[in-house]
């Protein structure tokens, strides 16, 4: 019985430190977007959402400026670069987002990225090149292939999210 025990218990003490270190920047980003920007910025329909967070960063995904965060002004996306340490340091474990608090009647849990919109993509964190102390994730809502909002979300080093805003994206296509 002792031993039953103890392999329990050591078995729910390493889950609970691997679910400190697990999705870190994109579960705080995620769980910001369900419980205040939703409520700022509601959206009418159920939200596309995908289990695992690599299966959101395909190699041609686009990091966006965040123009729109106060006193800040960047010039290109080239001042950015993944945080690569981090995201080969996750790759080692599972990479599933934590959905157990979850407003089921808000979003839609998919395993893959096909389905409706709208659909909710989380970008990987990014740095300013040469400056650490400040961690980006972009929340992409996406409405259709043409329209998509951008929710910016910014950290310091210890992982508090700083500031945010909210970016619209419009594709025009003229005949």
């Amino acid at each position: 019985m002792k031993h039953l025990l103890l392999t329990l218990m050591i078995f729910l003490v390493g889950k609970a430190f691997s679910q400190t270190d697990k999705l870190y920047y994109e579960q705080k980003a995620f769980d910001l977007y369900q419980n205040e920007i939703l409520d700022s910025f509601p959206v009418n329909k159920k939200i596309k959402i995908y289990q695992h967070a690599f299966d959101f960063h395909p190699k041609a995904f686009r990091f966006s400026i965040p123009n729109c965060l106060e006193n800040i002004v960047w010039k290109n996306n080239e001042q950015f670069e993944e945080m690569t340490t981090y995201k080969e340091r996750k790759i080692d474990f599972d990479s599933s987002l934590d959905f157990s608090k979850i407003n089921k009647k808000q979003f839609k849990i998919k395993i893959n990225g096909k389905g409706n919109f709208p659909k909710l993509l989380i970008s990987s964190p990014h740095i300013e090149k040469g400056n650490n102390k400040r961690i980006f994730i972009n929340l992409y809502e996406k409405h259709s292939e043409r329209k998509e909002y951008i929710y910016h979300i910014e950290f310091n080093i210890n992982g508090k999210i700083i500031n945010w805003c909210r970016s619209e994206y419009y594709e025009i296509i003229i005949h």
